[in-house]
């Protein structure tokens, strides 16, 4: 009993430390449980004569009958209610893990899309990403409107990456960066020059799944198939991002013009001027759109919304386990 319970306390001091990293609050976690198993059923013995005489006093013989039983084989009710403590924090661990992912994924979203409007070819509903591309004119044309403080242009493409397919997402930084100042989701507008500067100079960012996947870091290179051949990349950092299982190679979109060849934006993101009514830009841009492209004009908020409904969607069977659970 001595033992299960300096184990029990030892693991709560462990997970309740202040930094305490994963490693240590799941170990916490196994020492705890461990720790109680061990204690419980010498607590079970010293509160039986307690126990057997509340029972005696307020429930009947059924009830009386049940505790004494519970009291009589102290190891087998030590053992059902560790098991149901187990499951019990399994169910807490998943559902946690879970909502946690989903929390990162929204806030992923709201640093990556700093901007009002988004031109697409796809309708969101049917898929992420169309497989036919803008003209890079366009681009200069919705840049020049007046009503328009910055636009840039994405071309979303995939290549080989060792054994692997990997997403290659070429963004216009210096605009991207700029709006990611304005909007708070860069800490200075010195962070934001010296990122630019870098992947201009064809320095990538990595996502951090990539980054665990493959077992690369910040600083060293790594090898991507591009449209020239392979080439030599340089990791200027590891970044949340949620967009392929494989992971994501995030670079330039000069660069990407230049090794890949290709001038096409799968899509465009755009933001208003002060002032600027975004619904009455978004239907000025549909019509302006209408039979050159067939495109879609969204907003932020509807791309957002859309890919926390697939998070949802695919939550669903895992709360549902949760429950049955």
């Amino acid at each position: 009993c001595a033992a299960g319970a300096l184990l029990f306390v030892f693991a709560l001091f462990l997970g309740s430390r202040p930094g305490a990293g994963r490693e240590a609050i799941i170990l916490s976690m196994i020492g705890a449980v461990c720790g109680f198993a061990l204690a419980l059923p010498q607590v079970i013995l010293a509160a039986s004569g307690i126990l057997r005489l509340l029972a005696r006093r307020f429930l009947r013989i059924e009830g009386y009958l049940a505790v004494d039983t519970i009291v009589k084989h102290p190891v087998r009710t030590a053992l059902t209610v560790i098991a149901f403590a187990g499951s019990l924090s399994l169910i807490v661990t998943v559902w946690g893990a879970l909502h946690s992912f989903e929390t990162s994924v929204v806030a992923w979203l709201k640093s990556m899309m700093p901007w009002d409007l988004t031109i697409q070819l796809r309708d969101v509903g049917s898929g992420v990403y169309s497989a036919s591309t803008f003209s890079d004119t366009l681009l200069d044309e919705i840049a020049q409107d007046p009503r328009v403080d910055r636009a840039y242009g994405v071309r979303v493409a995939y290549a080989p990456f060792r054994e692997s397919t990997v997403m290659i997402l070429a963004i216009d930084m210096r605009a991207f960066m700029d709006l990611r100042v304005a909007r708070g989701a860069l800490p200075s507008q010195a962070e934001a020059d010296r990122q630019v500067a870098e992947l201009q100079a064809g320095a990538v960012m990595v996502s951090k799944n990539l980054a665990h996947l493959f077992g690369v870091a910040p600083g060293e290179e790594i090898e991507v198939g591009t449209g020239t051949g392979k080439r030599s990349f340089r990791i200027l950092a590891a970044m949340e991002d949620y967009s392929w299982p494989r992971g994501v190679v995030m670079l330039d979109r000069g660069v990407y013009k230049r090794l890949w060849d290709d001038d096409g934006l799968t899509y465009l993101a755009l933001c208003v001027k002060p002032g600027v009514e975004i619904a009455a830009m978004r239907t000025d841009l549909g019509r302006r759109l209408e039979g050159r492209y067939r495109a879609f004009v969204y907003e932020t908020h509807e791309i957002r919304e859309q890919a926390q409904r697939v998070i949802r969607e695919w939550f669903t069977l895992a709360d549902a386990q949760v429950l049955l659970a």
